[in-house]
């Protein structure tokens, strides 16, 4: 029975300026390119022109871009669909948070070994800047509930669209009815499977139990 949770996003006002690939892909020249748009989520990853990289300036700039609502946080916790698509090929699935302790429990289960030292880093990492800014990506085994229509969801008013290097992506908030559905749904799984973001997760895993109570990845 894994827990599958509205959380509460912080998304990009502007995507097609905002979005970018995870930090390891680009060189330095790319690096700078990118750090010339003021509200590319760039200067909050890497603040300094150094390779280190100080986490309570990371966190003071993420903190920054609140304020000036270059990033917005949802009002309430909620559930998104996600629709990627391009002229080869369409991909859908849902945004949402999963409990560390069905980690713990094996209910959400992982196939690939962790490396300690990089989880005890993220670890301290996450615990300064408090943002959790890549997904972790969670398959499942049975289809999702009849009574969630992708047609039904598209008919609705559109979160977020924007292309990124040719892929077209696309948000829609779930409604109260759909969230409770997805809820339910959940439930009734025998399992998740963490396809993407062993790393990640260990490391929420570590701090859920640091502090003592689970946390949502």
């Amino acid at each position: 029975m894994p827990l599958f949770s509205p959380i509460t996003f912080a998304l990009p006002k502007v995507p097609k300026r905002q979005v970018m690939h995870s930090l390891d892909n680009y060189d330095k020249d790319e690096i700078l390119a990118l750090k010339k748009t003021e509200d590319n989520f760039i200067n909050v990853i890497h603040p300094q022109d150094t390779r280190s990289r100080d986490s309570n300036l990371v966190r003071k700039m993420w903190v920054k871009f609140l304020h000036n609502e270059w990033y917005i946080k949802s009002i309430k916790p909620s559930f998104f669909y996600y629709k990627i698509c391009s002229p080869e090929f369409q991909t859908i699935g849902f945004l949402g948070g999963v409990c560390t302790s069905d980690i713990q429990s094996n209910t959400i289960t992982k196939h690939e070994k962790t490396y300690p030292s990089r989880v005890d880093h993220m670890t301290e990492y996450i615990k300064t800047v408090q943002i959790q800014a890549e997904p972790v990506m969670m398959i499942h085994e049975t289809p999702v509930p009849q009574e969630i229509k992708s047609s039904e969801i598209e008919k609705n008013k559109c979160f977020s669209d924007f292309e990124f290097e040719g892929i077209r992506h696309q948000l829609w908030h779930l409604t109260f009815r759909q969230s409770k559905v997805l809820e339910n749904w959940a439930k009734k799984q025998s399992h998740f499977h963490l396809a993407d973001g062993h790393h990640r997760i260990q490391c929420m895993v570590n701090l859920s139990q640091e502090i003592q109570k689970p946390l949502f990845p």
